[in-house]
């Protein structure tokens, strides 16, 4: 096994403050601008060389580790790498990401992440030629995560333009949603377990981007949840409760058996009234709308049922409704076949990355095991 050396943080990387760059002050352009959570928008000059690293030095996102593979912006909420000291930058990454930087906490209302506080933090390192070779391996799953990713948008993309367009043709209607629904109804009050044998719950959490992701997800005892209220193939799920959340929407496509809490209103669109599939996309549409139909105080908006009920939809041609459902379902399945490829990839890549970090495993064993399931 190549040998790992024993350093400090300050040793393999030289940190520095990032720069102001108030939002005004931003001009179109190709450069990130990254801040403590990530790119957080774009500007027309990139004064740091990519590739490079970010490290979010203060609020919630304290410690989130950002590789940037251009020229970029960081902004003065983070610390970025301005010497990687003969090291690859990409395995730092992944070798900055072993690391929980939030346990460095030097702030107290506000989380601070300090260089100093952290410059003495024990690290194990190979020798640059190892470095390239672990940053390959893991560097490649995360380009295919990302280009999945791309592929995932784009085809959202064409299906809400293709959506859209065709309620723009003759024989165009507007219907009232009540009348078009089998089911319009809120999830339940869960009693969450962690049994093997329970039944999926999603939260408000799991609507975002017009797709249901269950990864925060938790589990109820299935006994509890009564038929009417578990999730069938096509039910639209519309977060119901709080600002920033209320009125987004997403399509249910999973075979998992689930059902939501009360925070989400399942929309079940009758098939004989009209095409479930362009009666989710009516709703992915209408997003903006719902999200300014809710009511109540500060921190306690909710969605009124009757009020989503009387939510007047675009829709199709009856006679085209069908087949243009069948194309934009067509491509929603191209979008979450490449969304499930990635959460294998992004588990593979999880599993690897500490072995690999540790030197428990050589790059070549990590091949292997990324040919057998990739």
């Amino acid at each position: 096994m190549p040998e790992w050396r024993r350093s400090s943080l300050a040793d393999l990387v030289r940190l520095r403050r990032g720069f102001d760059l108030p939002a005004p002050e931003r001009r179109a352009g190709c450069f990130p601008v990254v801040g403590s959570a990530g790119v957080s928008g774009w500007h027309d000059r990139g004064p740091i060389a990519g590739p490079g690293i970010t490290l979010g030095r203060s609020g919630s996102s304290i410690g989130t580790v950002t590789y940037v593979p251009s020229d970029y912006w960081p902004l003065n909420t983070v610390l970025f790498v301005e010497d990687f000291q003969g090291n690859d930058p990409r395995f730092l990454y992944f070798l900055l990401r072993t690391i929980d930087f939030a346990r460095f906490n030097s702030g107290s209302a506000q989380p601070s992440l300090n260089r100093n506080y952290i410059a003495a933090v024990e690290l194990r390192a190979p020798a640059y030629p190892e470095q390239r070779a672990i940053a390959a391996v893991l560097g490649a799953l995360d380009d295919k995560i990302a280009l999945n990713h791309r592929l995932a948008s784009t085809a959202r993309e064409l299906a809400e333009a293709r959506y859209a367009a065709a309620t723009r043709g003759p024989g165009r209607r507007e219907l009232r949603l009540g009348d078009l629904v089998e089911t319009l109804t809120r999830g339940i009050t869960p009693r969450y377990t962690a049994d093997d044998s329970a039944l999926v719950v999603l939260n408000q959490k799991c609507v975002r981007a017009g797709r249901v992701d269950l990864a925060p997800a938790r589990g109820t005892d299935p006994a509890t949840v009564p038929a009417a209220k578990r999730l069938r193939a096509d039910d639209v799920l519309v977060n119901s409760t709080g600002i920033g959340t209320l009125g987004r929407v997403a399509r249910w496509v999973h075979a998992t058996r689930a059902t939501v809490d009360s925070h989400v209103t399942v929309v079940r669109l009758a098939p004989d009234r009209l095409d479930p599939v362009c009666g989710a996309f009516a709703l992915l549409a209408a997003q903006p709308r719902i999200a300014s139909m809710g009511e109540g105080s500060t921190g306690q908006t909710e969605l009124s049922r009757a009020k989503l009920n009387d939510l007047v939809i675009a829709v199709p041609a009856a006679e085209r409704c069908a087949g243009i459902g069948a194309e934009l379902a067509a491509l929603d399945a191209r979008g979450e076949a490449a969304h499930a490829e990635s959460a294998a990839l992004a588990r593979l890549r999880d599993a690897l990355s500490p072995k690999l970090m540790s030197g428990e495993i050589r790059v070549r064993d990590a091949e292997r095991t990324m040919e057998s399931l990739v």
